[in-house]
C-alpha cells in the first residue's frame, strides 16, 4: 500500500509541477510582451503621434499668418555688421539674456520659491 500511495504522491507532485511551471512560464512570457511594447513601441507611437500633430498644427498656423499678411521680424547680421557683432559678442549676450529669462520663467513654475 506504501509504495502505491507513493506512486500516486509523486504522480501528483509532477502534475503539479508542470502546471506550476506551465503557469511561471506564461507569466514571464506575458510580461516580456508587456515590457516590450510599454518599453520598445509604445514611445515610437507616442513620438510619430505628436510629431505629425505638431507639424500639423505648424502647417494651420504658418498658413493663416502668411495669409493675414504678417511679415516674421528677424534681425540679419551680415557683412560688416555681422563682423562687428561678433568682435563685440553681442550673439552671445543675446544668448546669456534669453536664458536667464527662460530660467526666471523657470523658476516661477516652482512653488513656495520667492523672486
Amino acid at each position: 500500500m506504501g509504495a502505491f500511495l507513493a506512486r500516486i504522491l509523486s504522480w501528483l507532485a509532477s502534475a503539479f509541477g508542470i502546471q506550476l511551471s506551465a503557469s511561471v512560464a506564461q507569466f514571464v512570457a506575458n510580461r516580456v510582451v508587456l515590457y516590450t511594447l510599454f518599453v520598445v513601441i509604445l514611445p515610437v507611437i507616442l513620438n510619430n503621434l505628436l510629431v505629425t500633430l505638431y507639424q500639423e498644427i505648424m502647417t494651420i498656423v504658418s498658413n493663416k499668418v502668411t495669409g493675414s499678411g504678417f511679415q516674421p521680424m528677424t534681425a540679419s547680421l551680415s557683412g560688416c555688421t555681422g563682423y562687428l557683432a561678433g568682435l563685440l559678442n553681442i550673439p552671445e549676450c543675446f544668448s546669456m539674456l534669453l536664458s536667464a529669462s527662460a530660467f526666471r520663467v523657470a523658476l516661477k513654475f516652482i512653488p513656495f520659491i520667492r523672486l
